[in-house]
């Protein structure tokens, strides 16, 4: 079935059913083709559009809104996901307090790379257990700037500031250790059991103090 205007089809249905607007030869239920191919839909009780657009060469194709109105997401007729006026994201929320918001009973991201088997999560704390950032496999969490790894958190929970290799619980290379707060050291454990707190005198010399082990 073809319809045409101006002597020229403009709309096709074919055997199968498919529906070509601006093509003859539809290759799904719904077929649009054209030089600028654009989808509008106009809810004028609330003066709200949505498109959806292909990509041309000035432009990308993409699903929006050109009115004040968020972009939702939705299954089993509930809201999952939006996109709000203002552009920030939500998923499992449709009031995002921050540009990227998840919100669920036991909001987590999983990041997982199945070409080796690893996977990052970041948790947020939940009644049974506290949030964090770690690997759920055999491998190290690092962190780095510039495409330059900084340090890591081994699989075998060492601590390395400036190398990737920790040989103990925590290790730095590369640089100093520097506590800037007067009075403040490092606090060591005797054999007895008793805690000290190593701090320096205006000349340098080593003072040691008895505190209570925290």
């Amino acid at each position: 079935l073809l319809l045409g205007t101006n002597n020229t089809d403009r709309l096709a249905i074919n055997g199968a059913g498919n529906i070509g607007i601006g093509t003859i030869n539809p290759a799904s239920l719904l077929h649009l083709s054209g030089a600028n191919t654009e989808l509008r839909l106009d809810n004028n009780a609330f003066n709200s559009s949505l498109y959806i657009t292909a990509p041309a060469p000035g432009s990308t194709g993409g699903i929006g809104t050109s009115t004040n109105h968020g972009l939702y997401f939705f299954s089993n007729n509930i809201d999952r996901a939006v996109f709000t006026a203002n552009g920030r994201f939500g998923f499992g929320t449709t009031n995002p307090s921050s540009f990227f918001h998840l919100s669920d009973a036991n909001s987590q991201i999983h990041l997982e790379n199945s070409t080796i088997n690893s996977s990052l999560y970041i948790t947020a704390p939940h009644p049974f257990s506290t949030g964090g950032i770690g690997t759920s496999t055999n491998h190290g969490l690092y962190f780095f700037t510039n495409n330059v790894d900084r340090a890591v958190f081994t699989e075998n929970g060492r601590f390395g500031f400036g190398t990737t290799n920790p040989p103990s619980t925590v290790s730095v290379a590369g640089g100093d250790v520097n506590i800037l707060d007067i009075g403040a050291g490092i606090i060591l454990k005797s054999p007895n059991g008793n805690c000290w707190r190593v701090t320096v005198d205006n000349n340098g010399n080593f003072i040691s103090t008895a505190i209570t082990c925290p």
